[in-house]
């Protein structure tokens, strides 16, 4: 919570163990702020330098935080300071949103008479959570599955697309898409609680006896963020720093994790870069599925922290995406090296460079 202020002031987009980050500025208003902050130092990266003659089919117009958004934008210092964070969440004047926010997120429903229930998949393997969407009262979760699994009505977890009556709840970016002149809306998860999901620590999960293994799925538990619904780039690119198996991590395999969460919500990715200081070329490929490994291109290193160390043994990874992509590409990037020194010096480079046409950055929460 200490650092929640710290967060803003940078418009650090953290959430979880990842947060989907969406480096947006305002180009032609450069008192517009981000997401109601005053972050004046902000530009558009893929407004900056349109470079192909194609144009730019995601161009940063506007964002609009969301009603319960602004409430936490306004009070989490208080909150904080007086360590309020998870009773303000079971507050009468918080649950509607947070319960409409858990409803709009779940992948899975239940047939009759279980239709109250649904499930919230993050693509950690044998982690889905369990959700009572009837019980506004209070709220009613379980790590294991309270009825058959035939009771599901769709078996494969479903994307989530929040629409324009969810807009208390979900913060909202205006896009251009200068090929076609059309203007298209993407929502966001809201900056909510203490960046991970939202009800982490702050609710009961069944079953009970087993709390202390559960401790670690709330805290890593990615079910909440929403990836972009589709994106119109030609060429999708996912960079991922720290990245030393396609199924296993600390807090779930990242590689795996954003590859099929973006490929559920219609983006399929194109080329994916991985680094990694300590697993072998052999042992990394060892883990990637065979279908994958055309398009997955991997470098045992340590990366620069400055453009100046950038070289072919340490790249710098900024320097790197623009070597690999272009400014009309769709870009995600995700950063968790466990080098705060590496960590902050790149995003404080991505976020001052004018020519940097990163789309996302994920990175992890403090």
């Amino acid at each position: 919570f200490t650092k929640y202020q710290e967060q803003k002031n940078q418009a650090m987009r953290l959430t979880l163990l990842l947060t989907t980050l969406a480096v947006a500025f305002a180009q032609d208003d450069p008192e517009q702020s981000l997401r109601g902050r005053r972050l004046t130092h902000f530009l558009d990266p893929k407004s900056v330098a349109i470079k192909s003659a194609d144009g730019n089919p995601r161009k940063f117009l506007s964002y609009e935080s969301s009603e319960w958004e602004k409430m936490w934008l306004e009070n989490v210092d208080e909150w904080a300071s007086n360590e309020a964070i998870c009773d303000v969440l079971n507050s009468d004047s918080q649950k509607r949103y947070v319960h409409d926010f858990l409803n709009a997120t779940c992948t899975n429903r239940f047939q009759p008479p279980h239709e109250s229930w649904c499930v919230m998949d993050d693509e950690f393997p044998d982690r889905p959570l369990y959700y009572n969407t009837a019980n506004r009262d209070t709220f009613e979760f379980s790590w294991v599955n309270p009825f058959p699994a035939t009771a599901l009505v769709n078996v494969n977890p479903e994307p989530f697309h929040p629409t324009s009556d969810l807009e208390h709840v979900f913060s909202k970016y205006t896009y251009l898409d200068e090929t076609t002149g059309e203007t298209y809306v993407e929502y966001i998860e809201p900056l909510v609680s203490h960046l991970r999901f939202p009800l982490c620590k702050c609710a009961t999960f069944q079953p009970m006896e087993l709390e202390a293994r559960y401790h670690w799925y709330q805290i890593t538990f990615k079910g909440w963020v929403i990836p972009p619904p589709g994106v119109r780039n030609k060429r999708k690119f996912f960079f991922d720093a720290g990245a030393s198996d396609w199924n296993q991590g600390a807090g779930g395999p990242s590689l795996k994790y954003f590859f099929n969460m973006w490929k559920r919500h219609g983006i399929d990715i194109d080329q994916i870069y991985a680094y990694e200081m300590t697993t072998t070329v052999n042992d990394f490929y060892k883990t990637v599925p065979d279908q994958y490994k055309d398009f997955i291109h991997y470098q045992q290193c340590s990366v620069s922290s400055s453009p100046e160390e950038d070289s072919a043994d340490h790249p710098f990874l900024p320097h790197m995406i623009k070597r690999e992509a272009r400014p009309e590409d769709y870009v995600l990037f995700k950063l968790d090296i466990d080098s705060p020194h590496i960590e902050d010096n790149t995003i404080d480079y991505i976020i001052n460079d004018p020519d940097n046409f990163i789309d996302e950055v994920a990175r992890e929460a403090d």
